[in-house]
């Protein structure tokens, strides 16, 4: 082997060193932001520089917002969800969208651009950010009041689990917001996501059932 192949391959091997240690302090910040030891956290996030990992990102975008274990800074949150969004976190997408639709930390109203993101979420099959295009479709809000298509993608998501999308759905066909009345469909929907354990899926639920409202009053299945 030349000396010119052995320096190559040090190089290599050096490079590869380089990025485990960097995995290893991104994975070293995400368990301390478990242990709410954020600052440490931020410290090392900081040392790293560019950070391409979306954990890491959503994680301190999360205890910004939160303002647990480092003190609540919305603005400083969504700037570390936009680098996320950015380089393709579904999750971070739905927190830009939020941004634009409630006008958070520094974003201005913009319904039509809380659509965007959201739909790129929804695009890469995440459940949240299928539900929420569909509440837009269903107020029409940044979009046009299509409430055929807030319902397909309600149960878009419904297919990738969200409970929320479960309740969403049923409350639609039993309150027949866009849509006709269907208190078998709505019920089926809204008792899917009891099962699954939703709080306010388990109330609805249960003043149907004590006020038999669309269903046969029972004061057994009431909780």
């Amino acid at each position: 082997m030349s000396v010119c192949s052995v320096a190559a391959l040090l190089g290599m091997i050096l490079t590869f060193a380089s990025c485990t240690s960097k995995e290893e302090k991104i994975a070293q910040a995400i368990e301390l932001i478990k242990q709410e030891k954020v600052a440490e956290a931020v410290a090392i996030y900081e040392d790293l520089g560019d950070v391409q990992d979306t954990t890491l990102l959503n994680r301190l975008g999360d205890v910004y917002a939160d303002g647990k274990g480092i003190g609540q800074d919305s603005v400083k949150a969504l700037t570390f969800f936009d680098k996320s969004a950015n380089r393709g976190s579904p999750y971070a997408m739905c927190e830009i969208g939020n941004a634009y639709l409630n006008a958070q930390g520094g974003y201005k109203k913009d319904d039509k651009e809380a659509f965007k993101w959201y739909k790129n979420a929804a695009e890469l099959g995440y459940g949240p950010g299928l539900r929420n295009v569909a509440g837009l479709y269903i107020r029409g809000k940044g979009v046009e009041k299509v409430p055929q298509k807030a319902i397909e993608y309600l149960k878009s998501a419904i297919e990738k689990g969200d409970v929320r999308a479960m309740v969403a759905l049923g409350a639609i066909y039993v309150s027949g917001e866009g849509v006709l009345v269907n208190m078998e469909e709505g019920v089926k929907y809204l008792q899917m996501a009891a099962d699954k354990k939703n709080v306010d899926a388990i109330e609805i639920i249960g003043d149907m059932y004590d006020e038999g409202i669309g269903v046969k009053r029972d004061k057994k299945k009431i909780v």
